[in-house]
């Protein structure tokens, strides 16, 4: 397979990038055993009868523009239906997700359970199958995008799994034990444990839905497996894995400084916490003083900006994001414009502005 091109666009606030090193060679490595359990009793009380009438309406929706057998595409009043936003079921999923957003800004508690059940409900609407891997994708910024060679099962998600190889592929990963924490349906971890050749991958989620879907897709990949998981109570034991990998997710948790303590906790002395991440640009600073500066015995060894390049990825993705709009439920249109990064939506008007920031990094554990 081809190495990425060095596109990185430059440093942080000034700082100039150190090229990471890859971390002593260990062996006699230990299994991975869970030791507990997250905890869910929040969650449980307060979003879950929104979030559950959620998977219904999309449920329902998807039900409803199925062909009758024997009829093609139906009547042009069934073909009305299917794609004309109707009833109540808008107007509720509208305001949920306006009320999620609102809950999300607010304390570490609620924003932990808006996240898991929202990611719940959203794994259900978004059931296509070629959407293994979910980001905003990483991108050359000259001629067409492109930064490594693919295999053709893996043209579909390219740009997404640039950005998994441009994080990934900071350090040699040959024969390690590697943990992605937040890798949604899957694909990225399917996609390093194929070809960056670790040992073994395990790839949690705080969403079991989407857990579920990852392990029935990626079954064949023998290095890999699946385990929901919370990204601030891991179920793992101490120094159980030499890798942590974590991309576009920390965005959502409670707190950035649980989320490192436990990457910490679970990485063996010497091991590495590979990292990107999004955020609004006013709030870049911070997230650079918590991976600069944490209390978690984490060491930053490189942080640049690759904004640019997840921006340009935007513009190589817009055909095929329009085909997967044009099989969706009529409700779920406009949010996943919004939230996806097509053009005219909120996320593509804001990279535009200059408004979100976009790093990635590499940090080592003290040991």
């Amino acid at each position: 397979m081809g190495k990425a091109r060095d596109t990185a666009s430059g440093p942080v606030n000034g700082n100039p990038p150190l090229r990471a090193t890859p971390g002593p060679c260990l062996s006699a490595l230990t299994p991975i055993t869970p030791i507990r359990q997250s905890p869910s009793a929040v969650e449980g009380d307060v979003f879950v009868p929104p979030l559950r009438k959620l998977g219904e309406i999309c449920d329902g929706r998807r039900q409803g523009q199925q062909r009758a057998p024997g009829l093609g595409h139906g009547t042009r009043l069934e073909r009305q239906r299917r794609l004309t936003p109707d009833t109540n079921g808008d107007m509720f999923i509208t305001m949920l997700f306006r009320t999620m957003k609102r809950l999300i800004g607010s304390t570490p508690v609620i924003r932990r359970a808006v996240t898991r059940l929202s990611y719940e409900a959203l794994s259900r609407a978004f059931d296509d199958p070629r959407l293994v891997v979910m980001n905003y994708g990483y991108a050359a910024l000259d001629g067409d995008g492109h930064t490594i060679a693919l295999a053709q099962r893996d043209e579909w998600s390219r740009f997404s799994l640039q950005l998994y190889h441009r994080v990934a592929g900071a350090i040699d990963l040959a024969g390690k034990e590697l943990l992605e924490i937040g890798g949604g349906r899957g694909g990225g971890a399917d996609f390093v444990a194929r070809t960056l050749d670790p040992k073994q991958v395990v790839c949690t989620d705080i969403s079991a839905a989407a857990m579920a879907f990852a392990s029935r897709t990626h079954a064949t990949t023998p290095n890999l497996s699946f385990q929901q998981a919370d990204a601030e109570h891991l179920p793992f034991a101490d120094a159980t894995f030499d890798i942590v990998l974590n991309v576009e997710s920390s965005h959502c948790y409670g707190t950035m400084e649980r989320f490192l303590g436990e990457a910490s906790r679970v990485l063996r002395p010497g091991g590495h916490l590979l990292f990107a991440d999004i955020r609004d640009t006013p709030q870049a600073p911070a997230l650079e003083e918590s991976l600069r500066h944490n209390h978690a015995g984490l060491n930053l060894l490189r942080l640049e900006d690759i904004t640019a390049h997840v921006r340009t990825a935007l513009d190589f993705t817009t055909n095929q994001k329009e085909t997967l709009v044009a099989t969706m439920v009529a409700p779920l249109r406009q949010m996943f414009r919004d939230q996806s990064g097509l053009p005219g939506g909120v996320v593509y008007r804001a990279f535009a502005a200059g408004e979100r920031t976009y790093v990635c990094a590499t940090l080592v554990k003290e040991g």
